[in-house]
């Protein structure tokens, strides 16, 4: 093999290592790191078509009626830099994350803690059943309150600090889709 050959098989070589190692990497790329990929990418596969060819694939000479001589050649490496740079994919903003699994509830004002329970139960489809609770403790009024928590359960729990009156302490337990508050 001549040395131009073992010139462009390093040139391919780097170009298919360089690719994998773009492709393999996560991709936090932002507009101008995509055009200069491109560039690279462009750059080194048009020097590998040059020296695998190493001449003039085609040229064209034309007399002008001056008496001027007009010519034009090109090699594969220009050939290839151009299709390469041409047909190079668009950059796209990276998608973000999905959020993490919320659950958030607004609460308005003037609820009682059964009706406000009922209304979180509901959004979370299921059913609640209210264990060792006095009727005046269910009928607490709440303030507005903005809930988030990991689940439904957690936002029950929350409801507590929305009371104007103090309510007892109450654990959530949840099985089969409905939500025990028990009195504690």
């Amino acid at each position: 093999m001549s040395s131009l050959l073992w010139i462009a098989f390093g040139f391919v070589a780097g170009i298919v290592i360089f690719l994998m190692i773009a492709y393999f990497t996560r991709d936090t790329s932002t507009a101008n790191q995509h055009k200069i990929l491109r560039f690279l990418t462009s750059l080194c596969s048009g020097f590998a078509g040059g020296f695998f060819t190493g001449e003039a694939l085609f040229k064209f000479e034309q007399q002008l009626t001056s008496g001027a001589k007009m010519g034009v050649s090109g090699t594969a490496g220009f050939a290839l830099f151009f299709f390469v740079w041409l047909t190079y994919g668009g950059w796209s903003r990276p998608e973000p994350p999905p959020p993490p699994d919320r659950f958030r509830a607004s609460i308005p004002e003037g609820l009682t803690f059964e009706q406000a329970a009922r209304v979180v139960v509901q959004a979370a489809r299921g059913n609640v059943v209210f264990e060792g609770f006095q009727e005046n403790e269910l009928k607490v009024k709440l303030r507005a309150i903005e809930l988030d928590g990991r689940d439904a359960a957690e936002a029950l729990v929350k409801l507590r600090y929305g009371a104007y009156e103090k309510l007892p302490d109450y654990k959530v337990n949840l099985a089969a889709g409905i939500f025990q508050i028990d009195r504690g």
